[in-house]
């Protein structure tokens, strides 16, 4: 129920700020067209508005992600594994997991452990062998793009054995968690970088606008002619 209610909010905010950006497009019509000074106040006013927003939760995102609930919790990954890794209708889930697994050399959240009481193992979902994905082993292919789709493993055997001295150099024995950690914060500062880059670009067009405007309003003020001056057809009729 609390999932279902925290979809309709985040529901509810994105239908919120596609109306708040259709109506700040419709002002900037106005105000282009209309030529009117409340309207480009207006405009303006919204345009600050919806960029201090975006740097705001871009900062949130970076520095407090659990408020925007994009945080990386533990619990919730663990379980996301132990229930849709190769499991039919999971199949984004279980490549971007094997994706992660080879790319950071890691195996499972906290380690091949998670795999243990996955349904994967207990049901049977993949072969009876198998104690960890093959994504955990140390492979052949491990350099090329593709191998998290078809992992190669250097020897199968000692990366599939119980005992700890064995498998430990076949196989990944760190968690994927901190690397996955550092991806999403990584992603995060991306994205407030290209939120400043835009503010930037938009502050400065704004600006040069603004001048453009003000130079050309001038002219016409300054200007001693008026039409009556280039009518020539009076002049000579």
């Amino acid at each position: 129920m609390g999932t279902r209610k925290l979809g309709i909010s985040r529901a509810f905010v994105c239908c919120s700020n596609i109306i708040f950006l259709a109506i700040t497009g419709l002002l900037g019509c106005w105000a282009a067209c209309l030529f009117n000074r409340c309207i480009t106040i207006s405009y303006l006013l919204t345009i600050i508005l919806l960029l201090l927003g975006e740097c705001t939760v871009c900062i949130i995102a970076v520095f407090w992600p659990h408020i925007l609930g994009i945080d990386v919790r533990p619990a919730r990954l663990i379980r996301a594994l132990q229930r849709s890794y190769a499991v039919p209708g999971r199949e984004q889930f279980t490549a971007a997991l094997d994706l992660a697994q080879t790319i950071f050399t890691c195996c499972g959240i906290n380690g091949s452990s998670n795999y243990g009481t996955s349904w994967w193992r207990l049901q049977e979902v993949g072969r009876r062998e198998l104690v960890v994905p093959l994504s955990c082993c140390t492979l052949n292919n491990a350099n090329e793009t593709s191998s998290f789709l078809n992992p190669e493993p250097a020897n199968l055997t000692l990366c599939q054995a119980l005992n700890p001295a064995e498998h430990q150099y076949a196989r990944h024995t760190m968690g994927c968690l901190e690397h996955i950690e550092k991806w999403t914060q990584d992603q995060a500062l991306i994205l407030l970088a290209i939120v400043l880059v835009v503010m930037f670009v938009e502050v400065h067009d704004n600006r040069r606008s603004k001048s453009q405007a003000s130079t050309f309003t001038s002219t016409q003020t300054l200007s001693p002619f008026s039409e009556n001056d280039h009518d020539f057809s009076k002049q000579f009729s």
